[in-house]
């Protein structure tokens, strides 16, 4: 070995030993020192090892910008946000948006002025008289965050109610059409842009009324021709199994779809309501007589069916066709029912409901419901597994599909109960939209 040789290996051993010497160092101060290692770590050595310092080892468990993780010298981390960090937190309470991070650092250039409270851009101001839900609603918004206005608890409310078999619409206060439940055959996609006076749901369509000069006729849903109305003016409609009837502004009572055998209609007496049942249809007409009470009214109910027959009742003032049976409301209020299906060639009365007044009655496939003049409450009778009517609850109107009953309340809130499971559509889910 020359004098290069070693001299050479002299430095390289004492760089070495400085280096082992370093090292041990650095695990002292480590200990001592705390937080303070990486700023000491200079003064052990007096040959570059604040280079070592920066690139050493001890840098892989040194925090830095990229690694995910928010140290307590950056606002934020790549994709990774503190929680707590929002556009109305950093740049004020009226900022929305949604925050970025920059080299780890927040961004706002996403953050926009918003409505806030105390500007003419405000919706409501908290300490205010909350604003009512306005035409169509009840109940009454909140001013939420931002001084926005709350909706949830505006309630919409129906003028009418229609109970298909597995479906269920109703009439909003503007005219417009809402629907509900089983949509199979479209019968919940009401015609844009029509404003409707009057609904009735069918087995598997739906038909309403115009509310404008024309009142024509529109069916939609179905299998066959149960939705192609007639042209012409009406003023009163009523969908039944795959077919509809309705009254015309000229007093005239028509059928279209598949029509039941034997329906007729009496053209001698004014037609004043109709209801289209399975098989059969039923109409009241006004007669020109009078009792003590005011005018009498005749009730005519034809069509066809295995052990059905055609039947005439009087002074009925209001009737609803069902599957098998009739149940209307004489002129003294009460009720009376009769089974469809002949028995010695005249048809059974049922005797199952309530002996007491009624001012609204519907029947469907398997229940019949009423709404009762004394209380206004809804009694049902029929099938004892989807009567749930619900309790004290004052109602005005009321409509019955197959095996679920809908109802409005004083206030025109829909409320609806029953429903086969094995038919669950969510026909008695009402949307509070």
């Amino acid at each position: 070995m020359n004098f290069q040789s070693l001299f050479v290996f002299a430095v390289v051993s004492v760089f070495s030993a400085s280096s082992c010497l370093f090292f041990g160092g650095a695990d002292d101060d480590n200990t001592d020192n705390g937080n303070n290692k990486i700023n000491n770590l200079g003064n052990n050595s007096n040959n570059g090892s604040n280079n070592k310092a920066n690139n050493g080892s001890n840098n892989l468990n040194r925090p830095f910008c990229g690694d995910g993780l928010i140290n307590n010298v950056e606002e934020c981390d790549g994709t990774t946000i503190d929680p707590m960090d929002s556009c109305a937190s950093v740049v004020g309470p009226s900022s929305v948006g949604e925050l970025t991070c920059n080299s780890c650092t927040l961004n706002v250039d996403n953050c926009s002025e918003s409505t806030f409270c105390g500007t003419e851009r405000s919706e409501c101001q908290p300490d205010s008289p909350p604003p009512t839900c306005g035409d169509g609603y009840r109940g009454i918004q909140t001013c939420g965050d931002n001084c926005r206005l709350d909706r949830s608890g505006c309630i919409p409310t129906y003028d009418q109610i229609a109970a298909g078999r597995t479906h269920t619409c109703g009439l909003r206060k503007d005219g417009r059409v809402q629907c509900w439940g089983d949509d199979q055959l479209r019968q919940l996609t009401p015609p844009e842009g029509i404003r409707f006076s009057q609904i009735s749901a069918g087995t598997w369509h739906t038909c309403g009324i115009a509310d404008d000069d024309t009142h024509t006729v529109y069916c939609w849903g179905g299998e066959d021709d149960e939705s192609n109305a007639p042209s012409g003016s009406f003023r009163s409609v009523s969908a039944g199994h795959k077919y509809s009837c309705a009254i015309s502004d000229n007093d005239v009572a028509e059928c279209w779809g598949q029509v039941p055998d034997d329906v007729n209609f009496l053209d001698s007496l004014k037609p004043i309501s109709i209801s289209a049942g399975k098989t059969h249809v039923c109409v009241v007409y006004l007669t020109n007589q009078l009792n003590a009470t005011g005018p009498v009214y005749s009730l005519e109910c034809t069509g066809t069916g295995e052990g059905i027959r055609n039947e005439v009742l009087w002074n009925a003032r209001a009737i609803s066709a069902g599957d098998s049976y009739n149940c209307y409301i004489e002129g003294n209020d009460y009720l009376t029912c009769a089974d469809r299906r002949a028995q010695d060639d005249k048809p059974t009365v049922v005797t199952d409901y309530p002996k007491v007044q009624f001012t609204e009655i519907d029947t469907g496939g398997k229940i019949a419901c009423g709404i009762v003049k004394a209380d206004g409450v809804a009694a049902c009778w029929g099938h004892e597994t989807f009567l749930q009517p619900p309790p004290d609850l004052v109602m005005e109107k009321i409509s019955v599909g197959e095996a679920h009953a809908c109802a409005l309340d004083e206030f025109g809130i829909a409320y609806c109960w029953g429903g086969d499971p094995a038919e669950d559509y969510g026909q008695t889910v009402v949307p509070y939209d």
